[in-house]
Parts: structure tokens; sequence; C-alpha cells
């Protein structure tokens, strides 16, 4: 009869714990798509509600602002992709090989964990090398169309299936890098990627993506501070979730510890 309590008592407690994990769960469900939103409706409609607005001549942009304007990719960066280096050479201490897995999921090359070549592949870097800012871009796989900066100072070089695009001067850098988080980037990624298990896509293709953009490089910039101070609000939101999702699994466990083990009288 007390083990028949005991499990009675805790299936009750969990349940209610898995519950309110799950809204926590919803809750920042619903907070990423908010982002996602606040995001694309920035980029492509601008912040003035009372704009006049025209139509972008683009079906899945739909009408943009009429002092905006719409780019092929290929016009407004310049793109380099990677070659396949040898595995064989890879050393402990030498020139960081950025492949598709060091971009990582927040958005920035992690360096520590690069492969590396010898020092005398200093001779690829002109052809091959990366330069601090440059947005990177995953060209296959589970995580094509994965987006990330690099903010590395040193030389670098780039393994193949990752394209750098390096943005000119007359487009601020983050309004691609929010276009390229878009649901727009994402669907034009997977319509034109090919491939079953292991999609791919070719740099020419993702360059010819149109994309809209102020021709004012103000505006881009007071689009950049909206998103950011937005979105720095939602991912504390996110965070908040995050960490009351953890305490109510650190309480089940140890409610479960506890009851098990006598530490709580179950009545």
């Amino acid at each position: 009869p007390e083990q028949t309590a005991i499990a009675a008592f805790l299936d009750d407690k969990t349940a209610k714990i898995d519950r309110a994990i799950a809204q926590k769960e919803k809750m920042i469900a619903l907070l990423k798509e908010r982002k996602q939103i606040i995001i694309q409706n920035a980029v492509t409609k601008g912040l003035d509600p009372n704009a006049k607005m025209k139509h972008s001549g683009v079906e899945w942009i739909g009408e943009i602002p009429e002092g905006w304007e719409v780019k092929r990719l290929k016009v407004i960066v310049k793109s380099r992709t990677g070659f396949a280096f040898p595995s064989d050479r890879f050393v402990n201490e030498g020139i960081p090989l950025v492949r598709i897995g060091d971009l990582d999921s927040s958005g920035v090359v992690i360096l520590d964990s690069c492969a590396k070549l010898p020092y005398d592949y200093s001779k690829y870097l002109m052809l091959y090398g990366l330069k601090e800012n440059d947005l990177l871009f995953a060209m296959t796989g589970g995580t094509i169309g994965k987006i990330a900066v690099y903010k590395g100072c040193a030389n670098a070089l780039l393994n193949q299936r990752v394209c750098s695009f390096t943005i000119n001067d007359t487009i601020t850098r983050s309004i691609v890098l929010f276009w390229m988080s878009t649901k727009y980037w994402k669907d034009y990624i997977d319509l034109n990627s090919i491939g079953g298990a292991q999609p791919n896509i070719s740099d020419k293709v993702v360059l010819n993506i149109r994309i809209a953009l102020s021709k004012n490089k103000a505006e881009q910039c007071f689009i950049i501070s909206h998103i950011e101070t937005q979105s720095a609000k939602i991912d504390k939101a996110i965070k908040l979730q995050e960490q009351q999702i953890e305490k109510l699994k650190e309480l089940k466990s140890t409610l479960i510890d506890s009851a098990v083990t006598g530490k709580i009288k179950v009545s």
C-alpha cells in the first residue's frame, strides 16, 4: 500500500510539473515566432506604418515602401566558396579551417573547435581566406542555409561547402544578416536545394535571391537598432522561461528522489 501511495503521489505531482514545463515551452515557441515576425516585418516593410507603398515586383515579398528597392544578393555582396582541404594534413597548431560544423547555432563562428592546417597553407589565403565580419553560409546537409558571422581577426581558411559573403559598403551588414534569418530566406533555400537526405545548394543559386532594401543607410541603421532592441527583450524573456523550466526539472528530480527514498512522507 505504501508503494502504491508513493506511485500515485508521484504520478500526480510529476504530471502537474510536466504540464507547467509544456506551457513554458509553448511560450518560448511563441516568443521565437514573435521575434521572427518583428525581424521579417522590419526588413521588408520598414518601421513607418504610414509609408507610401509600392509593389516590389516579387510575389513573395509583396509591397515595400516607395523609397526602397529590390536587389539580387549578388549585387550587394562578393561571394567566395571553400576548398576541400585534406584532413590528413590537420595539425594541433596552425591556420584555422572553418567547416560547416563550426557555424554555431548562436550565429557566430566557433574558432576554438576549428581544425587547423600547417602555416605553409597561408599561400591559399588569397583564394580561400576569410575577412572579419564575413557572413558564412552552409551549403549542404541538415543545417543547409545556416548563417554565422566570422568575428576572427586572425587568418582563417574556408572549407568546401561553406560560402562566405562580403557585404559592400553601400549596405549595412546586419540588414543582410537579418534578411537571412527570415522565413523568405529559409523558403528560398528549401525550394532551390537539390537532393534528399543530404540537400545541396550552389552559391550561384543563392546569389540570385532578391531582397528589399532601403536606399537610405541611416534608415537601415534605424531598422537594425529597432530589431536589436526588440530582440534583446524577447531573448531575455526566453531565457527567463528556460531558467524556470530548468528549476521545474530539478524540482521533479528532487521530488522523485525524496519520495522513493522516504525523505518525504506520502499520505
